[in-house]
């Protein structure tokens, strides 16, 4: 069978291959498809073939085993340009999957590969692998679609030698923030497809590891130098970095990042939005060295504390975006840490943090409620006017009835007689 019709669903411009139907079997041999510069092929098996368009759960589903390879393919060129819902046929069983450059939006990996098991209305891969921002990507994933509109994705990956700044410019707003390679393990999940959906419902913890690498240049250390009137802190490098993370409410957070390296000791609490916003609480402690070499003496003007020991304190708040921060003393902080006592900034910080979060979930949920209350609402009001439209269709069928001389009504009985005898 070979095709030419730029007509085809879903962009395909080419199809070849043989197809061997019957009622109870259909046999796919090197079936290969093109749309744009991407093209694929398959093979494949099928018992009961016409179960795979019925609805799940309403006859048993199609037995499917497949092989599909591609060398090179992009999503986009491919899905209808109409949104909708995503969707799996009927049918239970499994396949390899190997591509050797996948495209789908940000994604743009290469050399990967599947184990894919098939169940009505539900996608397991036991495992996966890819290459791509310089490392590999290793894990399972499981997709559950029977609310075709909000499909449940949970994901486990083990990331190695990833470049931190390749996959945050890809990613997130952070361009340039972060260096270094990258090795964590994640475990997300979420529901639904729109940026909305996203946002409330994508969760996300993690252990990053990061080594030879470095904060900035970039805007946000760039703010910072110029701010404390210290250039050299435009970049800020470190021999190794343990950040644990966590994604909520569109927000990315990162506690507890302790760094030690030649531009001193440096302890950030704070999160960046999916938006690109920042809310971070930094303290810095640059021994007398770094304050040499560094040429530091001139942050004292700009608001810096120096101790007894001749350590600079720099203690700061960093909002704004990511493309354009601001940057602020926590005179606190610094004068705190000065008298001898142990800053609380980090912790407050936390504690805010999680209480926005605390705060963000309550207000999605209140709005979630308040729709089911308007909802519950419109269908009382809706049960109200059906049983007056009810009510008149009845008194109106009487008076029909009567003008139009049917049966008349019998008189009422009268009433009993209560006169004393």
């Amino acid at each position: 069978m070979s095709v030419e019709n730029p007509e085809l669903p879903k962009k395909i411009e080419h199809v070849n291959g043989v197809v061997l139907l019957s009622p109870q079997r259909a046999q796919v041999q090197h079936l290969s498809a093109r749309a744009g510069q991407s093209s694929y092929t398959l093979d494949a098996t099928v018992t009961r073939p016409l179960a795979l368009m019925a609805k799940p759960d309403s006859v048993p589903p199609a037995g499917v085993t497949f092989d599909f390879r591609s060398p090179y393919l992009d999503l986009a060129e491919l899905l209808p340009t109409t949104p909708g819902a995503p969707f799996l046929p009927n049918a239970k069983g499994g396949g390899k999957v190997a591509i050797d450059r996948l495209k789908q939006g940000r994604l743009d990996v290469a050399k990967v590969a599947a184990e894919v098991a098939l169940a009505p209305a539900a996608l397991d891969a036991s495992s996966f692998s890819m290459q791509g921002y310089g490392g590999t990507v290793r894990g399972s994933a499981h997709f559950d679609l029977k609310d075709t509109r909000k499909p449940l994705y949970a994901v486990k990956a083990k990331i190695a030698n990833v470049q931190a700044d390749d996959i945050l410019s890809a990613w997130t707003p952070a361009k340039g923030l972060l260096k270094g390679t990258l090795g964590t393990d994640l475990d997300f999940s979420g529901r639904g497809q729109t940026p909305d959906d996203i946002k409330r419902s994508l969760t996300l913890r993690g252990l990053a590891q990061l080594v030879q690498g470095q904060f900035g240049p970039g805007p946000t250390l760039e703010a910072v130098a110029q701010f404390v009137k210290i250039p050299k802190l435009r970049e800020v490098k470190f021999k190794d970095l343990k950040i644990p993370m966590r994604i909520e409410q569109g927000r990315l957070f990162t506690d507890a990042v302790n760094l030690d390296g030649s531009a001193g000791e440096w302890k950030l609490s704070g999160a960046v939005g999916f938006d690109g916003s920042l809310d971070y609480a930094v303290s810095v402690t640059l021994p007398p060295d770094a304050v040499a070499a560094l040429g530091a003496r001139s942050a004292l003007a700009a608001g810096a504390l120096s101790d007894p020991q001749g350590r600079m304190l720099l203690d700061l708040h960093v909002g704004g975006t990511a493309k354009a921060p601001r940057v602020a003393w926590d005179t606190r902080a610094m004068r705190d840490r000065l008298a001898g006592r142990a800053s609380q900034a980090l912790t407050e910080q936390k504690n805010k943090l999680e209480t926005d979060v605390k705060q963000a979930a309550e207000q999605a949920l209140a709005q979630r409620l308040g729709l089911a209350a308007d909802s519950t609402k419109k269908a009382s009001a809706a049960q109200r006017l059906q049983a007056a439209r009810d009510s008149l269709r009845r008194a109106g069928s009487g008076l029909l009835k009567g003008f139009f001389g049917g049966k008349k009504a019998p008189s009422p009985a009268p009433a009993p007689d209560t006169t004393e005898h």
